[in-house]
C-alpha cells in the first residue's frame, strides 16, 4: 500500500476482486492506454486488415454489418467513420429489431448482394453465423467477421482421429469449419470434446476464439472495432490520424454500455475515453451531452451506463438504432440537439414501459415462482426490445437467473436472459439448441428465439437443471462449477454452511452485492476446505478479510444468512475439519 500511495484497504478490496502481485495492482491503478494491446495477437487481425486493405485500394465496395445496441451501433460508427476517412466506397446496415432480428441473416446477405456489395465486414456480430457467411462466400462476396461473443461449440464423444476422420467430417457444422478440443473446457461437458463452428469467413476476428489463448478476452465489439481500425490505419501509414480521431472516447462508450469488466485494457480505455468524451470532438455527443444536462461536467461511468447509453439503446429498441448511428455521424450542431432531444424523450417512454412489465414480472414470480431456481417468465403483451431490461431487474430482484419471453410475430417467441456467475446461459442453451430457433450472447447475457410450443420444455429445462456455486480456484486461478443439494455442508477456515433451497426475503438483509466469493484448497487428507470472502452479517454488514499469510480468514456472526450465486447458507461458528 505505501508503494503505492494508497490506504491498505484498497489493497486488500483489490486482492478480493483478483487483482493481486505488484505489477497487477500497478495496473490497476495506473490503467495506462499506453499499456493497451493493439490487437495484433488476435487470430485473423492481420489477415482481415489485408483485406480490408486491399479492398479500399482497389475501389471495392464494403458493407459494414452492425447490431441495433450501443456496441453495436458505436463499432458500426468506428468501422465506417474509419473507412471513409481513409477514402473507402462504403455503407452500413444496422439491423431493425424487430423487423430483422439480431445479426447477419439471409435477406440481408442477398440485399448486399444485389446492390453490388463486395466486402461484408461485420462488427458485434458474425461468430454464430457461419450460414449466413456461406452464402455470401457462394455468392462471390469477400467477408471479414469482428465480434466478441462466444463461439458456437457442439459437444462431441470423439474427436478427430484417423478412425472417425471420415465419419466426423459427415456431420453437419452449420457451414463452418471446426476447432476440436480434445478435453472437457468447461463444467458439464461431462466426458465430451467441445466442437467449436468458426464461419469459412476470409478471417475471423473474435477474442473468444479457442486459439486465442492468453489474451484478454473480455472486450466489447466496439474495442475489436477500434483495434482493428489502429492496426489498419498503422498499414496505411495515418497512426496521428487514428489518434485523433473520436474512436477512444466512443469504443470506451461500447464498454461500460456493454457491462464489459473494468480491467486490463477496458479500464485503460474507459479512463482515458471518459476524459476525451468531456472534450470531444463529435458533435452528436456533444448535443447529447447537453440536453442530458452533461455538458462542462466531469463525467463518470454511471453516465456512460445510465444516461449517455440509454437513450442511444432506446432508439434501438423502440424505433430505429439508425437514428443513434447518425446522431453520432451528424456534423451540423443544431440537428444533432434535435435529434438529442428525440432520443432523451424515447428513453422516457422506454422507461416507463419497462417499469409497467417489471411490475407484471415480479407479480408472476411472487405468485407461481417462488421456488424456481430459474425464472423463466413469459410476458406476452411486453414489448420484445425491453424484455433484457426485465430480466435484468428481475434477476437483481431475486438474485437468480432470469429469462423474460414475449410474443414475436407468428408462432415463435423472443427474449432475453440475464444471469449471475454461477449460471452460464450459454452454455445450457447450447445443450438445448435443438428447442429453440435461434440464440446467442454471453454466459451472463443471452438472445433466444423458439416455437411457442416449446416454452413449457424450455422452461423446465432451466428450472430443472440448475443448482451450481462458482468456486474461484486460490492457486491455479481458473473456475470449477460444484454441484451442490439440499443440506449439503460448506467448510469454511471458520465457519460451515449448510444449504438452504429457500431464498433470501427482502427484509432479512441489505445488500450491495448479488454473491459471495470463496476460494478452495484441498488440504493434506486432500478435503476440499471452503474460505468464504466478503460474507454479508444479518445487519447487512460486509465484513472484509483479514488477511494472515498466504490464508484468507472471515469474521461473522453465528447464523448469518450467505448468498453464493443463486445458493443459500445458515452459517454456523465452528472450526474446518
Amino acid at each position: 500500500a505505501e508503494k503505492f500511495g494508497v490506504h491498505p484497504a484498497i489493497i486488500k478490496i483489490l486482492a478480493d476482486r483478483g487483482v493481486q502481485g505488484e505489477d497487477a495492482v500497478r495496473e490497476y491503478l495506473e490503467a495506462d492506454i499506453a499499456t493497451v494491446s493493439d490487437g495484433s495477437e488476435l487470430t485473423d487481425m492481420q489477415r482481415g486488415v489485408d483485406v480490408i486493405y486491399d479492398a479500399v485500394k482497389a475501389g471495392k465496395y464494403i458493407r459494414i454489418m452492425g447490431d441495433y445496441d450501443v456496441d453495436g451501433v458505436t463499432s458500426t460508427y468506428i468501422l465506417y467513420k474509419g473507412l471513409t476517412g481513409l477514402g473507402a466506397k462504403c455503407d452500413k446496415f444496422i439491423p431493425h429489431r424487430i423487423t430483422d432480428g439480431y445479426g447477419l441473416h439471409e435477406p440481408a446477405i442477398r440485399d448486399a448482394y444485389d446492390a453490388g456489395v463486395q466486402v461484408i465486414l461485420t462488427c458485434d456480430n458474425g461468430i454464430a453465423a457461419a450460414n449466413e457467411v456461406k452464402l455470401a462466400k457462394e455468392l462471390g462476396m469477400t467477408v471479414v467477421v469482428t465480434d466478441h461473443h462466444e463461439v458456437p461449440y457442439e459437444i462431441r464423444n470423439f474427436c478427430p482421429t484417423e478412425d472417425n476422420e471420415e465419419a466426423n467430417a459427415s456431420e453437419e457444422n452449420d457451414g463452418g469449419h471446426e476447432v476440436p478440443y480434445e478435453t472437457p473446457t468447461e463444467p458439464g461437458d461431462n466426458e465430451g470434446a467441445r466442437h467449436y463452428i468458426i464461419p469459412d469467413a476470409d478471417a475471423v476476428i473474435d477474442p473468444k476464439r479457442p486459439e486465442d489463448d492468453g489474451v484478454f478476452k473480455e472486450i466489447c465489439g466496439a474495442v475489436v472495432a477500434w483495434k482493428f481500425m489502429w492496426c489498419l490505419y498503422r498499414k496505411f501509414g495515418k497512426i496521428n490520424e487514428f489518434n485523433n480521431s473520436d474512436f477512444l472516447e466512443i469504443a470506451s462508450l461500447g464498454t461500460v454500455c456493454d457491462v464489459m469488466e473494468l480491467q486490463h485494457d477496458n479500464r485503460a480505455i474507459v479512463k482515458e475515453g471518459l476524459k476525451k468524451m468531456q472534450n470531444t470532438s463529435n458533435i452528436g455527443l456533444q448535443a447529447l451531452l447537453e440536453v442530458l444536462g452533461l455538458k462542462d461536467k466531469a463525467l463518470t461511468s454511471y453516465d456512460y451506463g445510465f444516461k449517455i447509453g440509454p437513450c442511444i439503446n432506446a432508439e434501438g429498441r423502440l424505433d430505429t438504432a439508425n437514428e443513434a448511428f447518425d446522431l453520432l455521424a451528424e456534423t451540423d450542431y443544431q440537428k444533432a440537439l434535435e435529434k438529442a432531444a428525440q432520443m432523451r424523450d424515447l428513453n422516457v417512454e422506454r422507461q416507463e414501459l419497462t417499469k409497467q412489465g417489471m411490475e407484471e414480472a415480479f407479480k408472476i414470480i411472487d405468485t407461481e415462482m417462488q421456488n424456481d431456481k430459474v425464472l423463466v417468465v413469459y410476458l406476452p403483451d411486453v414489448h420484445e426490445s425491453i424484455a433484457g431490461i426485465i430480466a435484468g431487474k428481475v434477476r437483481e430482484k431475486y438474485c437468480k437467473p432470469a429469462f423474460v419471453l414475449t410474443k414475436g410475430d407468428g408462432d415463435f417467441l423472443k427474449g432475453s436472459g440475464r444471469s449471475i456467475e454461477a449460471y452460464s446461459m450459454y452454455n445450457k442453451m447450447v445443450e438445448v439448441k435443438d428447442l429453440m430457433l435461434g440464440f446467442g450472447g454471453h454466459p451472463l447475457a443471452a438472445g433466444l428465439s423458439l416455437k411457442e410450443e416449446n416454452l413449457e420444455e424450455e422452461a423446465e429445462v432451466h428450472k430443472e437443471e440448475f443448482g451450481y456455486i462458482t468456486v474461484i480456484e486460490n492457486v491455479f486461478g481458473f473456475k470449477q462449477v460444484l454441484p451442490l443439494q439440499e443440506g449439503d455442508n460448506v467448510i469454511g477456515r471458520r465457519c460451515v454452511g449448510t444449504v438452504i433451497n429457500t431464498p433470501i426475503e427482502s427484509g432479512d438483509m441489505s445488500m450491495d452485492r448479488r454473491h459471495c466469493i470463496i476460494n478452495v484448497k484441498r488440504n493434506k487428507q486432500g478435503k476440499l476446505v471452503y474460505t468464504l470472502r466478503d460474507a454479508p452479517s444479518l445487519t447487512g454488514t460486509f465484513l472484509m478479510n483479514e488477511i494472515l499469510g498466504d490464508k484468507d480468514r472471515v469474521r461473522m456472526e453465528d447464523g448469518a444468512i450467505v448468498t453464493i450465486g443463486a445458493t443459500t447458507f445458515i452459517l454456523h461458528t465452528a472450526e474446518a475439519e
